[in-house]
Parts: C-alpha cells; structure tokens; sequence
C-alpha cells in the first residue's frame, strides 16, 4: 500500500470504508459483498473510497488455523490503515464474522474513525477490561455491533474460535456466548453501540444479511459523514 517514491498517492482526502470478510469466504464472495454494499449505499456512495481487505480465511486446518491467520493479518490490515491516513484520508472499518477478530485487533495498533461489527465472532466479553480486545485498548472513535440473538452459525461454533482457557472454562460447564448472538456482555455494554437485528435476519450470518439491512445503511453513512467532518476540522 506505500506510494511509489514522488507519486501522488491513489486515495488522498477521502473517507476510506473498508470492507473484512470473515471465515471461508471466496475471493469472488468477497467481490460479491463489496457491490452489494455499493449498490446499497448508492445514494451516498461518492462520499467514500471502498477497500475490500482480502486475508486467509480459508485454512486447511480449520477454523483454529484460520485464527492464526486473523493475527498475522491484523498487523498488516493496520499497516494499510496507518498508511491511508499518511496519505491524507480519514478510515471506516467493518468487519464480519471472524473478520471481527482482524479488525478489533488491528485496531490495537492504530486508529480509525469508526468500526462496524456485523455477527462478531468473538466472546461476548471480549471488549471487557480483561478480555482479549478491552474497548480501552481499541483505537476507534466509535464501535457499533450488530447481532442476532438467533444466529444459527455462531450458536454452534464460537467455542471453535474461543482461545485455549476459554475452552477450558466450556469443559468445566461455563457456557461463552458469542458477541454477534447475544450483544456485548459485562462492563463493555457502555463502551459501544449495540443493535439488536434479530427481528429482520433470525437464524442468516451471511455477509448479504446484514448489507441490506436499513439501519446498517444509516449507520455507515453517519459515520463516513463524521470522518469526512473530522478530516476536514483536522486540515484547519
């Protein structure tokens, strides 16, 4: 993502919103879910510049392997993020699924001007003080999490994504539920935004389920309208 030596860069002066898949997902799937999303916010799409960060959620080992994936990725989805910003642009982040653990940890290490979480599939406590993403540590001016309480997916499978003590705890009958069926849990209820969308996509976790929604729409485009207004005050 570095410019070349003396070459304007590509994206300057833009909101940048930009797009993380979660497990398994095909490059074409991805490309898919990108002119949804466009095709969705047509009428204030000219407002911002769309990235789609491809990483390796396809592991032959699974979805523990895809995990270590999403680590090694969150360095260089930050690296890009940190570079768009050099470059004069102002950054929206969403994430779906286990792109969810690329973004909150990516965010660690750099700042956006908002994160979009659609079906996270990490803990529910995972932005508590002592969970492995603390909403103190997450460099976002605003976090927004979308979820369902009816989510079949992540209802069978969040234990998979659980890191090693956590699966230990399900073993001795302490349930974890996951952030994108239940919502934030503990003292990270106060540190986002939560949105119940069960009533409009049950039992889906795909990517598509949530782009169309209504008040995802909404939600996206105040916060490109507030980055695009930070950007500017910042070049006063």
């Amino acid at each position: 993502v570095d410019a070349p030596h003396g070459l304007t860069p590509p994206i300057s002066g833009s909101c940048c919103v930009i797009f993380v898949h979660g497990f398994n997902e095909s490059f074409h799937s991805v490309l898919s879910a990108l002119g949804h999303l466009l095709r969705r916010t047509s009428h204030f799409s000219h407002c911002f510049s769309l990235i789609g960060f491809a990483w390796p959620g396809r592991s032959r080992t699974g979805v523990l392997g895809t995990r270590t994936a999403a680590k090694q990725s969150a360095s260089k989805l930050a690296h890009a993020i940190r570079t768009l910003k050099i470059w004069g642009n102002s950054v929206v982040l969403i994430g779906h699924s286990m792109g969810a653990m690329v973004t909150l940890r990516a965010l660690q290490e750099c700042e956006v001007s908002e994160l979009l979480l659609l079906a996270p599939a990490v803990p529910n406590t995972a932005l508590c003080p002592h969970g492995e993403f603390p909403a103190h540590s997450l460099q976002a001016g605003k976090v927004t999490i979308f979820y369902s309480q009816q989510d079949g997916v992540l209802y069978h499978s969040l234990l998979l994504h659980a890191p090693r003590s956590l699966k230990g705890l399900l073993r001795r009958g302490i349930l974890v539920q996951a952030l994108g069926r239940t919502g934030p849990a503990g003292e990270s209820v106060h540190a986002c935004l939560s949105v119940d969308c069960s009533g409009h996509v049950g039992e889906a976790h795909s990517m598509h389920a949530y782009l169309k929604l209504n008040v995802f729409a909404k939600h996206l485009e105040r916060g490109v309208v507030s980055a695009l207004a930070d950007l500017r005050k910042s070049r006063l």
